[in-house]
């Protein structure tokens, strides 16, 4: 997997909505062999922010990964 350098992802509001729910780590790429995007990222716990939850997904397009991760973020900070 290859990262993108300065990619722009098309979800750009997620990633938006991802830093307002307090993301840290983050790392989005590509699969050159098979077109497959891939995205990692971390969020720090609400009740004890020493700790950070990861979040992995992959799919077809960069905004598909990021809208499947704050997906899943948003259900389990509701």
């Amino acid at each position: 997997l290859q990262p993108v350098p300065g990619a722009t992802p098309a979800g750009s509001n997620v990633l938006q909505a991802l830093k307002a729910r307090g993301m840290r780590g983050f790392r989005l790429e590509q699969n050159r062999e098979t077109g497959q995007w891939r995205c990692i990222c971390s969020i720090p716990d609400k009740q004890n922010p020493t700790l950070r939850q990861n979040y992995e997904a992959t799919g077809a397009t960069d905004e598909e990964v990021l809208q499947s991760i704050l997906a899943r973020v948003e259900g389990e900070h509701r």
